[in-house]
C-alpha cells in the first residue's frame, strides 16, 4: 500500500490524457497513426443558475494540442467568461438561453467551431435545504427500492441505477483513488510525503483520520482502490481501522501477484504470456497477460481472497466492494480497435493472437526472477484444445479453413521454427502481424481467435468472481479499473463478460456513442468512471510539463464539473432499444489524492506538501487549516480546484435528492 502505482486509464473527457503506467509505461502501439481532424467535442453545456457559481469546460479532439479558445459569435451570459484554455467560469446575472459560437485553434493553426448554448435558470424564491446525509453518505429520506440490507448494494430506481447504502438510502459514488502516503523520496524538503505528514500530524494514524475528514468536507464519500489502511474503515487483512470511517473499495490483483506467487498461495508462480512472445510482436509489452488456464492461477485466486477475507472484513458494512484487478495488469482488456483512442495508438492486443503466438513453454521469466519447474504454458494448450474440438482433431480441416500448412496441432520442430500449431509465433502470413484488429489474418483465423479471446475473458471473470462471492458474499464485485480507456472502448467480448459476471462495471464513456455501445455490449449494468486532470503550471510541479495539462487549478475544477455533469446526465439513446433513457452511471473516482513525483504530474487534490489546492493552503505564506494543522510553505502561490470540486459534488447529491 505504501508504494504509489500509477494507472493506465484514459481521461474520461476526450481532450484529457491518461496517466502513464508504473515505471514509465505508456501502452503505446508501435505503429504511428495520423492525427484526427480538429473538432469541438463539447456538445452540451450544463444549466446555470442566476447568482450562483458556474463552471464548465469546452473540450476538443484531434489536431495538435495545445488548444486556444474564444467566442467567435454570439453572447455568453453576463458574469460568465471563456478563458483561452476553454474554461467557462463566473456567476450568471440574468436568466435566459445564451447561444454562442465556440471557436478553437490548435498548435498548427487549424480552426474548428461549434454552436453551443448556456441556459441560465432563475433562482427559486425558496431555498431548498441541502440534503441530509447518513453516516455512510447516503441521502436521508431517499429510500431505494428493496430497502436496507446492512451492506452496500445496487438497485435501479426508475430509469437510474444507484448505489444503496447499508441503511437503504440512495448513494452516488464520489470517490478518490489512492488516498495514501508515499514514502518515495521526491526532492522536496522533508524527504517524502510520508515524512512530511508524520511531522505535520504526529503520526500516520492521525493523518488517516484527517484525510477522511478532508475528503468528506470536500463532498467525497468513498476512498478508492490503493487507499491506505489508515484511511479505510477496515483494511483487507483487518489489521488496522480508523476512528473516522469512510466507505471504501478494495481490490484484488491476482494477474500481477500470481506471477510471483506473492504470499505463497499457490504451488508455484503463474506464467506471463507476454514473456513468451518473440520479435514478431511489435506492440507494447509492459503489461502482463496471465496464464489463467494454469491450475496455479485458480489456486492463487482462491487462497489469496480467502486470506484477505477475515470476518471483520467480510462482514464490514463500510466496504462497498472489491475490484477484480487493475487494468494495468490485464493487457487486452483495454481499448480495442472499434473506436479510435485519444491520443491515437493506445489500442490493446487481441488476446487470441497473444495466445496463438506465445511460446508453448517457458523455463524462466527474468523480469520477475522466476524459474519454472513446470514449463507448460496452459493457455496455448487450451487454444490447441479449442481448435482440435472445433475441427474434429483434423489438422487438414483447420488448414483448409485458415489457409495454413501446419503438420500437426502439436509441436513439430520447435517454437518459431517448427511446422506445428504450437510452434506458431506470428511469422506466418495467415496469422499476420496485426495483433490489434487482426486485419492481416485470414477470416477464419480472425473468427477463431476472437472466439478464443471471448473464452479467455469469460474464464478470468468466472475465476475471480467465484472467489469473491465465496469469501465476501455481502460485498459488491467491481470490474477491472478501468475499461474503455484512452477515450476508446474495450472489445465487445470483454464488456459482455464483465456484464455477465460483475455487479458494477468500471468503464469510461468519452462520448454518447461510447456510452450507447457500452450498454449494448455489456447490458443493463451500473457503471463507475475514472476521472483525472493535471495542471502542472499551477502546482508544486510547475517546473515540469505533463501531457494533457490544463493551465490552472480553476480549469481543472471546470473540467471536473463538466465531466461529472456529463456522466450523471448520460441516458441511453433510441438505438439502445429497451435501455433507451437508461441512466447507468452510479459514480466516479478521481485520480488521485496527491501529486505524483514519479510522473511529475499534478494529479492530486493535495500537493506533495499536503496542502489542499484551495487557493488558501497552497501558498507561500504559512497558515492553518480548519482543524488547526499548519499549511503553506509552497514555492509559489497556487490556485483552487477544491472549491469547484466541492460545489460539483454537492450539486450531484442535490440533483439525486430532487430526482
Amino acid at each position: 500500500m505504501g508504494q504509489r502505482r500509477v494507472w493506465l486509464f484514459a481521461a474520461v473527457m476526450g481532450a484529457a490524457v491518461a496517466a502513464a503506467g508504473c515505471g514509465g509505461q505508456t501502452g503505446l502501439n508501435m505503429t504511428a497513426k495520423a492525427s484526427a481532424a480538429l473538432e469541438v467535442s463539447t456538445a452540451k453545456l450544463p444549466t446555470g443558475t442566476v447568482a450562483k457559481s458556474y463552471s464548465a469546460a469546452l473540450t476538443a479532439s484531434g489536431g495538435r494540442a495545445p488548444y486556444q479558445w474564444q467566442v467567435a459569435a454570439g453572447q455568453l451570459p453576463a458574469g460568465v467568461s471563456l478563458s483561452s484554455s476553454g474554461a467557462l467560469t463566473g456567476s450568471p446575472q440574468q436568466a435566459g438561453t445564451y447561444a454562442f459560437q465556440a471557436a478553437v485553434k490548435d498548435a498548427a493553426g487549424a480552426l474548428a467551431q461549434r454552436k453551443l448554448s448556456v441556459t441560465v435558470a432563475q433562482t427559486t424564491a425558496s431555498n431548498t435545504p441541502a440534503p441530509v446525509l447518513d453516516e455512510y453518505g447516503g441521502i436521508v429520506g431517499l429510500a431505494a427500492p428493496g430497502g436496507a440490507t446492512g451492506y452496500f448494494r445496487v438497485a435501479k430506481a426508475g430509469s437510474r441505477w444507484v448505489f444503496v447504502d447499508p441503511l437503504g438510502n440512495e448513494f452516488w459514488m464520489l470517490g478518490v483513488y489512492d488516498v495514501s502516503a508515499s514514502n518515495a523520496p521526491d526532492g522536496l524538503p522533508g524527504a517524502s510525503y510520508y515524512d512530511r505528514i508524520l511531522a505535520k500530524y504526529g503520526g500516520i494514524a492521525q493523518w488517516g483520520v484527517q484525510a477522511a475528514k478532508r475528503l468528506k468536507s470536500w463532498g467525497f464519500n468513498t476512498a478508492g482502490e490503493y487507499s491506505s489502511a489508515y484511511v479505510v474503515a477496515v483494511d483487507q487483512y483487518a489489521t488496522r481501522n480508523t476512528t473516522s470511517p469512510i466507505p471504501s473499495v478494495g481490490m484484488i490483483r491476482p494477474n500481477y501477484y500470481s506471477l510471483i506467487d506473492s504470499g505463497n498461495y499457490a504451488p508455484g508462480p503463474v506464467k506471463d504470456l507476454m514473456n513468451g512472445l518473440d520479435g514478431n510482436y511489435q506492440n507494447y509489452a509492459g503489461d502482463p497477460v496471465a496464464d489463467i488456464y494454469d491450475p496455479n492461477y485458480t489456486a492463487y485466486v482462491d487462497a489469496s481472497v480467502a486470506a484477505m477475507s477475515p470476518p471483520a472484513v467480510a462482514n464490514s458494512p463500510w466496504i462497498i466492494g472489491n475490484t477484480v484487478e487493475d487494468a494495468d495488469d490485464l493487457w487486452g482488456f483495454g481499448p480495442g480497435p472499434d473506436q479510435p483512442t485519444s491520443p491515437a495508438g493506445h489500442a490493446t492486443s487481441n488476446l487470441g493472437w497473444i495466445a496463438l503466438c506465445t511460446n508453448f513453454q517457458q523455463s524462466a521469466n527474468p523480469k520477475y526472477g522466476e524459474v519454472y519447474t513446470d514449463t507448460k504454458v496452459y493457455t496455448k494448450y487450451a487454444l490447441q484444445a479449442f481448435l482440435e474440438q472445433k475441427y474434429n482433431n483434423s489438422i487438414a480441416a483447420l488448414n483448409a479453413a485458415w489457409g495454413s500448412d501446419y503438420t500437426t496441432f502439436g509441436d513439430a520442430g520447435g517454437f518459431g521454427t517448427g511446422t506445428g500449431l504450437l510452434d506458431e509465433d506470428g511469422r506466418n502470413p495467415w496469422v499476420g502481424d496485426d495483433d490489434v484488429s487482426l486485419s492481416t489474418a485470414t477470416p477464419a483465423v480472425r473468427a477463431d481467435l476472437n472466439a478464443f479471446m471471448a473464452q479467455y475473458v469469460q474464464r478470468f471473470f468466472q475465476i475471480v468472481t467465484a472467489a469473491l462471492r465465496k469469501y465476501q458474499p455481502h460485498h459488491l464485485i467491481f470490474g477491472p479499473a478501468t475499461l474503455n480507456g484512452w477515450g476508446g472502448i474495450s472489445r465487445q467480448a470483454v464488456l459482455a463478460a464483465a456484464g455477465q459476471s460483475v455487479d458494477v462495471i468500471q468503464a469510461n464513456a468519452a462520448n454518447q456513442a461510447i456510452y450507447d455501445q457500452t450498454l449494448q455490449w455489456a447490458g443493463d449494468k451500473p457503471l463507475v468512471a475514472w476521472v483525472g486532470f493535471t495542471a502542472n503550471p499551477d502546482s508544486d510541479l510547475y517546473a515540469y510539463s505533463h501531457l494533457g495539462d490544463v493551465a490552472t487549478q480553476a480549469v481543472r475544477a471546470a473540467e471536473y464539473a463538466s465531466t461529472l455533469d456529463r456522466l450523471y446526465s448520460y441516458a441511453g439513446s433510441a438505438s439502445d432499444g429497451s435501455l433507451a433513457g437508461s441512466q447507468n452511471f452510479v459514480g466516479m473516482k478521481f485520480w488521485a489524492w496527491s501529486d505524483s513525483w514519479g510522473e511529475k504530474a499534478n494529479w492530486g487534490l493535495v500537493s506533495l506538501l499536503d496542502n489542499a489546492y484551495d487557493g488558501k493552503e497552497d501558498t507561500v505564506a504559512a497558515g492553518v487549516d480548519p482543524w488547526g494543522f499548519v499549511t503553506g510553505g509552497e514555492a509559489k502561490n497556487f490556485g483552487d480546484i477544491i472549491t469547484g470540486v466541492k460545489q460539483e459534488n454537492e450539486k450531484i447529491v442535490e440533483e439525486l435528492a430532487q430526482q
